[in-house]
């Protein structure tokens, strides 16, 4: 269960990391390398993982849930 989890996890992240670099990153460097491209590719994966980590801790540790974040950050006036 735990691998079925980390395969579905890592699709998400590589396929967002891919939209970003092709719908961002290559217009703003027309001549970017493949191999260039794949490093970037893998730090914008790697980042999407750390602040998705830290969005559940925060969840984790709102003290209600995540409607009481909602509530926190102004959004339910």
């Amino acid at each position: 269960m735990f691998f079925l989890s980390y395969s579905t996890i890592s699709s998400l992240l590589n396929s967002g990391a891919l939209i970003i670099l092709e719908d961002f990153v290559k217009p703003c460097k027309p001549g970017l390398t493949d191999k260039k491209a794949t490093v970037i590719s893998k730090i914008i994966a790697f980042s999407m993982g750390i602040v998705a980590l830290i969005l559940v801790l925060f969840i984790r540790y709102a003290g209600g849930g995540v409607l009481s974040v909602g509530d926190a950050s102004g959004s339910g006036e």
